[in-house]
């Protein structure tokens, strides 16, 4: 009888422990990958060649996710200092040189692909325009025009 009474006990203070347990949520998630940005974009700034506009989208891409984690699951009102902070982060590095030829690069890589009607390779292109600025409506769209002709919706 004992014995039971103990292991009623640990089984009450487990399950009053259990609350205490953080498991990271999208949020956290969401914040992780903004820091994670912060710094390549940190890192970008110092770099040379070639490896600058890779660190730069590389940044960017972190920001990218955190955008559309949060957007996608509606989770703005939870974390209303990211997206504002996010767009900041997001503008400056886009007006970086070697930024602005990226996306100059991938929008006409995107456009020949789609004239020559591969449509994968447009979609790819586009993806990766995406990552440099998820806000941009206009190719969020085009992704979308480009997965029904794809035969995706």
């Amino acid at each position: 009888m004992r014995r039971k009474m103990m292991t009623g006990v640990a089984l009450v203070v487990a399950l009053l422990a259990a609350p205490a347990i953080v498991v990271a949520g999208p949020v956290d998630d969401a914040r992780g990958m903004v820091e994670s940005g912060k710094d390549l974009l940190a890192k970008a700034e110092k770099a040379k060649g070639p490896a600058r506009a890779e660190t730069y989208a590389a940044g960017l891409k972190q920001y990218a996710k955190a955008y559309l984690l949060i957007t996608n699951q509606k989770l703005q009102n939870d974390a209303p200092d990211l997206i504002p902070d996010i767009g900041e982060a997001i503008a400056t590095a886009n007006r970086a040189p070697e930024v602005v030829e990226m996306r100059q690069a991938l929008l006409k890589q995107a456009i020949d692909a789609a004239v020559q009607n591969e449509m994968e390779k447009a979609w790819d292109h586009l993806a990766a325009l995406r990552d440099l600025d998820p806000r941009e409506w206009t190719v969020e769209y085009a992704l979308g025009v480009i997965g029904q002709r794809m035969g995706g919706g």
